[in-house]
């Protein structure tokens, strides 16, 4: 009977000092725990602090290297694009210095530095663009049709047997040389994607009644038009449709005849064929504009750098018989190699 009491009174003491242990491991994996959500949310939101800042060596020294090893060229091109266009890209969060200023055609950019064409070719990225810092933002080339077999919406991330433009790969990245190959093809969601993504941006900005199609101050807005492979490559009627479609909503229009991936593109370069076009798609502007001659878009032609002399020498004569052309952007992709490379993928053509 004793023992019996002495066993009772012990059963207490030994379910309190279980309590007592599972209390304990309770309170210590809580305390873990808050320390580890707090360390993460710590950890975050630093992240997010330099992410967000386009100045950060961040990007420089962990996201583009990161980047660069895990993806291939192409693909890390094309999710650049979809990051900036989403509005999550880094931003510049600092004013350029009013040192860099810079006046062309009377309008006055907050720096010289402008992103060219190429980057993004549909137009999906302006307003990500402009908020690293660009002052001038040139999409495209864009062309009249289409040169991709599915519709705009789609992802260009996922892997497909179906390939836009020339056949992949066509983008190589050459580190030893701190150079870049690339021979797309034009790959272009046509006019009327483009045109749409223009006029989709046009609400959010109408109060603040800007000056330039970029509709922000001190940024202009550029689209660089292309050929269709399809079409009549002596004839500038691709060239024609695209200043009648865009002229209303840009601030320049750049004429791109100097595509090495357009077979036979660079052949509008030739005075004959030049003159005819500059000719066409300056009457063209000109009519696209006549009922607002104060948005009348710039006109540049963006030449090749693999030119002979003869050839800048035809070029510039006739720009100045022309007497409509606001510019020259020098230059498009070269296809010289020079021996001096030293990357395995310097052969890519």
């Amino acid at each position: 009977m004793a023992t019996l009491r002495l066993a009772a009174r012990r059963i207490p003491q030994q379910t309190f000092a279980a309590r007592s242990i599972s209390t304990s491991s309770s309170s210590s994996s809580r305390l873990r725990t808050g320390i580890y959500t707090t360390a993460f949310a710590v950890g975050a939101g630093l992240f997010a602090v330099y992410y967000f800042d386009a100045r950060s060596a961040i990007h420089r020294y962990l996201i583009t290297p990161a980047v660069r090893y895990a993806l291939d060229a192409e693909t890390g091109h094309r999710l650049a694009v979809r990051v900036l266009g989403s509005g999550l890209g880094p931003t510049d969060p600092v004013p350029d210095d009013a040192r860099l200023r810079t006046e062309i055609w009377g309008e006055v950019l907050s720096s010289p530095i402008g992103i060219a064409a190429g980057f993004d070719k549909d137009g999906e990225a302006i307003d990500g663009l402009l908020d690293l810092g660009f002052s001038w933002v040139e999409i495209g080339s864009v062309t009249p049709k289409p040169q991709v077999p599915f519709p705009p919406s789609y992802d260009y991330l996922v892997v497909t047997s179906v390939q836009p433009g020339n056949p992949k790969p066509r983008v190589f990245h050459l580190p030893e040389d701190a150079a870049l190959i690339n021979r797309y093809g034009f790959p272009s969601q046509g006019h009327s994607a483009v045109l749409a993504r223009l006029t989709t941006r046009l609400p959010a900005f109408l109060p603040d009644e800007p000056q330039s199609a970029s509709l922000r101050k001190n940024k202009l807005l550029a689209v660089n038009l292309g050929k269709n492979k399809t079409s009549d490559l002596k004839s500038p009627e691709d060239f024609v449709i695209g200043v009648k479609t865009f002229a209303p909503h840009v601030d320049a229009l750049v004429i791109n005849v100097s595509s090495p991936n357009t077979p036979g593109l660079r052949g509008l370069q030739k005075r004959e064929l030049l003159e005819d076009l500059l000719k066409s798609v300056t009457q063209a502007r000109d009519e696209a504009t006549a009922a607002e001659s104060s948005r009348k878009p710039k006109l540049l032609l963006k030449i090749s750098p693999d030119l002979s002399e003869v050839e800048i020498e035809d070029i510039a004569d006739t720009i100045l018989a022309n007497g409509a052309i606001d510019g020259v952007i020098v230059s498009n992709t070269t296809v010289q190699r020079p021996a001096s490379l030293k990357s395995p993928l310097k052969g890519e053509l």
